[in-house]
């Protein structure tokens, strides 16, 4: 007899006492064994359960045959190797989520997101780039185009701007974070764009053909920062005159963007001034996408570079031209409408395809897509420029015909 036909007999109840404290006396020593494997965490053989010595049970009680030892040794042998399989691929599974989660996941997250340390060309980085025409558009005399970028997975970055060219020889570099295209400085003031009546022509209707002192005249009102023309004046007067300010100077006429060179060049400290530029129809009302301009200099750039075909002379620093020796080429191309005109264009658009970065600076692409079709049609025209001036240099330039009035700010 088997003892699976004896467990039978022992569910049926069908043996005698001895043979039925047997059976029970075995059964607590495999509830015994099973706790003691499970305690240890050793994988238990079928053998454990079958292997019991049955010449106590009497002589009718036999082990099975060979065949059923053969049996029992291909079931512990699969079941082993179903343990180990298992075990192989609980630890291939474990090791292939860790490794996506440590590697994989955060590049994934991160490309949801704007990312500043994306490569757009031999040593330029993708916020380096932004950050040097959008200052130069929205930020006069503040370019800065150099961001270290350390990424940390999951769209965090920390980011560094560096300041490359200071008036005051004083530099401030400036330090924040990017978390999920979000931009976190830790000094705001030194990206913020100068107030929107920093030009008197703010918000001025009527004819650009006459100057601001006509339309003043025939009760036009103004909104300058400055105040009115004497007020602003009399600031001006009051200045420290050991301190450099930036001064944001009011042409009294809009000038063609030519006409405006010719009157700059014997104004010894234009070298280093923005210029102010009309972006949409004043004839009907002056609203401009806060003052936009560019500077008119060969600032010095980080070797940026960009996609020339797609923005021409998006950059007035063009590395290759100045190793080719072109300079003076470069400044001479400078004082021409047509020139300029494609360098605001490009700058202009530029802004308007990058949507991360505008929504993350607060700006509206449609704004810079506006200005751009608007310069494109009518040209390049001059109603201000920002320059680094002294209190002489200020009152001087005030007595300037061609000039309307003149507001300060401190220089930083």
């Amino acid at each position: 007899m088997t003892y699976r036909e004896l467990i039978e007999q022992y569910k049926k109840g069908e043996l005698d006492e001895h043979q039925k404290a047997k059976v029970e006396a075995d059964i607590e020593r495999q509830d015994a064994i099973s706790d003691y494997l499970y305690d240890e965490e050793m994988i238990p053989s079928m053998g454990d359960f079958l292997e019991k010595d049955t010449n106590d049970l009497g002589p009718s009680m036999e082990y099975a045959g060979q065949s059923e030892k053969d049996f029992v040794k291909m079931i512990n042998k699969s079941i082993r190797k179903s343990f180990i399989k298992l075990g192989i691929t609980v630890f291939t599974i474990t090791i292939a989520v860790a490794i996506f989660i440590q590697f994989a996941l955060p590049h994934m997250v991160s490309s949801f997101y704007y990312n500043p340390g994306k490569t757009v060309g031999e040593n330029t980085n993708q916020m380096s780039l932004d950050m040097a025409v959008y200052t130069e558009l929205a930020i006069p005399l503040y370019i800065r185009d150099n961001v270290s970028v350390d990424a940390n997975g999951y769209g965090d970055y920390d980011i560094c701007i560096y300041q490359n060219v200071s008036y005051n020889h004083s530099f401030t570099n400036l330090t924040g974070k990017i978390n999920k295209g979000k931009l976190i400085l830790y000094d705001s003031n030194i990206l913020k764009r100068p107030t929107a009546n920093a030009f008197t022509w703010f918000q001025m209707s009527g004819a650009t053909s006459k100057s601001l002192s006509e339309q003043v005249e025939k009760g036009n009102q103004i909104f300058c920062a400055a105040g009115s023309r004497l007020e602003a004046t009399e600031a001006l007067q009051n200045l420290n005159e050991n301190e450099k300010y930036i001064a944001f100077v009011t042409l009294d006429r809009m000038m063609d963007y030519e006409d405006f060179i010719k009157f700059s060049e014997d104004v010894d400290y234009f070298s280093s001034a923005w210029c102010a530029v009309c972006t949409n129809n004043p004839d009907y009302y002056m609203f401009h996408a806060d003052n936009i301009g560019f500077q008119y200099n060969l600032q010095k750039s980080t070797s940026l570079k960009w996609d020339k075909e797609k923005y021409p002379n998006l950059l007035l620093w063009d590395e290759d031209s100045i190793n080719d020796g072109n300079t003076q080429e470069l400044e001479q191309n400078m004082k021409t409408e047509e020139f300029m005109k494609s360098h605001l264009v490009s700058m202009l658009e530029y802004m308007s395809d990058q949507k991360e970065f505008s929504d993350m600076m607060d700006e509206d692409i449609d704004s810079f897509k506006s200005a751009a079709d608007y310069i494109q049609n009518n040209g390049v025209r001059v109603y201000g420029f920002a320059t680094i001036m002294d209190k002489k240099a200020a009152l001087k330039a005030n007595e300037m015909e061609e000039v309307y009035e003149i507001y300060t700010q401190p220089l930083r």
